[in-house]
């Protein structure tokens, strides 16, 4: 089962506050699952489902509807200052 919406927002910003996420790049990539892992809710991409790839200092896997909840808090992020982002 997918986090929920807001566990999932928390957690994002948490990344993008920590540095370990970094905002996604517009060249995304959709192709069909693979089983491997969504970077943002952990839970495998299915090969009944869709599986964008985006390069935010390396690759990163996501469900749509996880990438648009990154994309989402990405868009209105604010790193903290003194973190040198």
């Amino acid at each position: 089962m997918r986090k929920d919406n807001a566990h999932l927002r928390e957690s994002i910003r948490s990344k993008l506050t920590s540095g370990s996420l970094f905002p996604p790049s517009e060249r995304t990539m959709a192709r069909n699952g693979t089983g491997g892992l969504c970077a943002l809710c952990s839970e495998a991409i299915r090969a009944t489902e869709v599986d964008y790839q985006t390069r935010a200092v390396g690759m990163v896997r996501s469900h749509p509807s996880c990438f648009r909840v990154w994309k989402e808090e990405a868009d209105g992020f604010r790193p903290p200052p003194g973190s040198g982002q």
